[in-house]
């Protein structure tokens, strides 16, 4: 060879070399790209609740101020004094803008308290004992041409008034509650008794009407106030709070229990009264988180927490601790719930505000002037904070708390859930009602990512593995020729086509002759094992020896059918002998709590039949890669084929083995379609054969339509790419390190 051709091979040889670095280069680049883009999205999960001050002014208007409110794009804000006078604040200005009179309000009245509860629902004691119930919201509305020009307007209605001759004695305090066929009252009266009154809603239709309206309504005037039933107290109550349905009625004492009743028609019935802590603490403040099936109470000392229902061993259900928060520095005077998300805002006596959220326990803010803070009101949107200190100023805060559902315990700890028993791995993403908790938890998913492969690898090892064993050893030179192709050609079948094939087809059939098919599974290795002794005793005939060298798998065909056809013929016997003649129902009652058509049987199939072509290729190639002098000098010394390839051979190629083993793994945890199509997509955590799952990656394939751009959702889908981008490089790189060390263990031979 001349030098100029040698010159050019070292020059290709050289570009070829750098062409291969930077590829290399370029792929590790990417993957490190696409692993910083998911930890981009999905860090600020932990991390971004943050809060500015961005006004303070003295608080214009006269009178003494019981109540602020806010709107949702933090330009205007209202208060109300107790001689009934609504003052309208511009914010940007900081300024007031307009005063308004209650309505119908006798300015020669005072108010005694007021609640707020809703989107601007106040129910108002006066001091002459009446109470009413008004609407007062900061709505916005949009003009111009392009309906570009926002501004904030405010709307005042009277839905009921309740005169003093409502109750029988003047009340200390009272609430109200507007449903759908009129409004209830509850009051408690200096004699420590609960008074509950009603008040029909005009234009009602007598065959529409619910309980209360049939108990209330007068034909003559429907507005009229009708005298309801007096509830007795065991106990002195310090603070009450209804539903919004007006349907159930929440009482804290000063011993420090918690009383609920449900209102009926003609009396109320005590469901609960519970000492929720161990040792008397007199609470101080009652209120409902968003969605009335959490109360929220604090005590004297600071202490905050929460109650759901949840069933107690009499199968009923009843209050029961589920959550605790932040503690205060000295007595909790006041709880406030957003109306965004499941937050809570309260203020202790120092003037101090704290923010948590229900269902993640986390601490999300904290408030505070030098003067203290008397009353506060939390935006609509959960976007900002205004309070008013002791000294008569206000102050606006702007809050940004974008993922306060979230953390490290939501996400893979047991969280205890409204209306749920106890602490559980829930994922349940949305829900039809705004006031809905979304249930978080990942560990259902991860779940369901291992026991779809679980049951993938059990299907598909046996048969990768043992039929690249019989194809490499045992097989003709013409079956492996046509045997392995065709098995990796499989792979290449959409996986769509394969889930489709298996939710559609599969799925109703094992579920039509469920028995007969474990009846099967049952016959086939007994029925393999005695055709595999027969053909041991009659193959050294010569005729027999015909069907040696891959002929012999002929034999399995009829072999298969006649097993086939023996499991349809028993499986009704058996169902009638065994298991009542309903197999179905009997694993319900006595095997699994559920059963799914599309269960992790189906998945063995449909998952395990990808996975085959990796495990059967990387295995067969891995056991031709072994020299044949290993075998020759095993079966010089006497071994028998299948000792040497038990002994010698599998040994030997283990490396590639193992590396198939996890190509194929790593290919079926990462599978979404046949998980998708082939599974009920239920997120539990079981591992019943009978039962589904649901995946990481079937999860996002289902959610991402749902949503929205930068949202909690959002970003836990990308937490778990992250967490699938993780099993995947721990999966890598532990077979890595047993590959090396195979290697090392077996080079010598």
């Amino acid at each position: 060879m001349d030098k100029s051709t040698i010159a050019r091979n070292r020059r290709n040889d050289r570009l070829a070399e750098k062409l291969i670095s930077v590829g290399g280069i370029a792929i590790l680049i990417c993957v490190i790209g696409v692993l910083v883009l998911l930890l981009r999205v999905t860090l600020p999960l932990f991390f971004g609740t943050q809060s500015e001050k961005i006004s303070e002014f003295s608080l214009p208007g006269e009178g003494k101020p019981l109540i602020l409110a806010l709107d949702e794009y933090l330009e205007k804000a209202l208060w109300i004094n107790d001689r009934g006078q609504i003052h309208i604040l511009d914010l940007k200005k900081k300024a007031l803008a307009l005063t308004h009179h209650l309505p119908e309000f006798k300015e020669n009245r005072r108010i005694q308290t007021i609640e707020r509860h809703g989107t601007g629902y106040y129910s108002i004691l006066l001091d002459d004992g009446s109470l009413r119930l008004d609407q007062i919201e900061l709505k916005p509305q949009f003009e111009g041409p392009q309906g570009d020009i926002r501004k904030i307007r405010p709307e005042f209605s009277n839905l009921a008034n309740f005169p003093p001759s409502s109750f029988t004695e003047p009340p200390l305090m009272g609430q109200a509650r507007l449903g759908e066929e009129g409004v209830v009252a509850v009051a408690l009266l200096p004699s420590g008794r609960l008074q509950l009154v009603g008040q029909a809603r005009s234009g009602v239709d007598e065959e529409d009407e619910d309980d209360f309206t049939a108990m209330y309504a007068d034909e003559e005037e429907e507005t009229e106030t009708q005298p309801g039933y007096f509830i007795d107290a065991p106990y002195v109550i310090t603070g009450f709070t209804l539903d919004s349905s007006a349907r159930y009625l929440f009482a804290v004492t000063k011993a420090g229990r918690i009383l609920r009743w449900e209102l009926g028609e003609e009396e109320a019935e005590l469901l609960d009264d519970i000492q929720p802590f161990s040792a008397e603490r007199p609470l101080t403040s009652l209120s409902l988180a968003y969605g009335d099936q959490s109360l929220v109470v604090g005590d004297q000392k600071g202490g905050l927490y929460s109650l759901s229902l949840a069933s107690t061993p009499d199968g009923a259900k009843h209050l029961q601790l589920t959550h605790k928060f932040k503690r205060h520095a000295d007595q909790v005077a006041s709880i406030q719930p957003s109306l965004r998300h499941k937050s809570i805002l309260s203020l202790d006596q120092t003037g101090r505000i704290n923010l948590d959220h229900l269902t993640s326990e986390n601490h999300l803010l904290d408030f505070s002037t030098k003067k203290g803070i008397s009353l506060f009101a939390f935006g609509p949107r959960g976007n900002g904070l205004l309070a008013l200190d002791e000294t008569g100023n206000l102050h606006l805060w702007k809050v940004d708390t974008p993922h306060p559902e979230t953390s490290f315990k939501v996400l893979f700890g047991k969280i205890w859930y409204e209306n749920y028993d106890e602490p559980e791995h829930i994922w349940q993403s949305s829900s039809g009602s705004d006031d809905f908790e979304a249930k978080l938890s990942l560990m259902p998913l991860i779940f369901g990512s291992l026991k779809g492969t679980l049951y993938a690898m059990i299907f598909a090892l046996p048969i990768g593995i043992f039929g690249a064993v019989y194809t490499n050893e045992f097989a003709s030179k013409r079956f492996r020729e046509i045997a392995k192709p065709t098995v990796e050609i499989s792979a290449a079948v959409p996986s769509v086509i394969i889930g489709f094939i298996a939710a559609l087809w599969l799925a109703p059939l094992i579920h039509q002759y469920l028995l007969s098919f474990f009846v099967f599974l049952l016959l086939m290795p007994t029925g393999l094992t005695a055709f595999l002794i027969i053909w041991s005793r009659i193959r050294s005939h010569k005729k027999v020896q015909k069907f040696e060298q891959s002929r012999e798998l002929f034999l399995m065909i009829p072999l298969t059918l006649l097993m086939l056809w023996m499991a349809l013929q028993f499986s009704p016997l058996i169902e009638s002998a065994f298991f009542g003649g309903n197999f179905q129902k009997w694993i319900f009652e006595n095997v699994a709590s559920d059963y799914d058509q599309r269960n992790s049987i189906i998945i063995a199939f449909g998952l395990g039949f990808i996975v085959i072509p990796f495990i059967f290729t990387m295995t067969d190639d891995a056991l031709g890669s072994v020299p044949p002098s290993l075998k020759a000098a095993s079966q010089a010394l006497g071994a028998s084929r299948w000792q040497t390839i038990w002994k010698v051979l599998l040994p030997s190629a283990s490396p590639g083995l193992f590396a198939g083993v996890i190509l194929g793994m790593g290919r079926a945890i990462g599978e979404t379609m046949i998980v998708l199509m082939a599974t009920g997509n239920t997120p539990i955590i079981d591992l019943s054969p009978f039962n589904g799952m649901r995946t990481l990656s079937a999860n996002i394939a289902v959610e991402i339509p749902e949503a929205p751009v930068d949202g909690t959702l959002y970003r836990i889908l990308f937490l778990s790419a992250v967490i699938l981008f993780s099993f995947t490089f721990v999966i890598n790189t532990v077979a890595e390190f047993v590959r090396s060390h195979l290697r090392r263990r077996y080079a010598q031979f």
